[in-house]
């Protein structure tokens, strides 16, 4: 079962991104994905990833591969339970720890 977050992304167009249960991340630019047979694999232009799940929260956190997790270099995300999407430090940076993305404070 895949976490689905519907947005729109930066040139306007309706986007779904699927965080799948193995950390993968899928995307469908149509809008209209409601599982998995919908959605299909997007590059992310070379950014390793980092998921964690607590309780009903996702964390989510991307960096350039070979980033140490306690680098400050990662941008980190947190989705709740309603697909609402706040930024670490309530920004886009990439100057954050991925050690513990629940402990990283999260703002629109």
């Amino acid at each position: 079962m895949a976490l689905f977050l519907k947005g729109t992304d930066s040139s306007g167009v309706d986007t779904v991104i699927a965080v799948e249960t193995d950390g993968s991340i899928n995307v469908n630019s149509s809008g209209t994905a409601t599982d998995e047979n919908d959605v299909k694999a997007v590059n992310l232009d070379g950014y390793k990833r980092e998921v964690q799940i607590d309780g009903t929260d996702t964390y989510i956190a991307w960096a350039l591969p070979g980033t140490a997790l306690s680098a400050a270099s990662w941008r980190a995300c947190k989705v709740d339970t309603n697909g609402t999407r706040t930024w670490a430090d309530a920004d886009t940076d990439f100057d954050n720890v991925a050690t513990d993305l629940t402990a990283l404070t999260y703002g629109s």
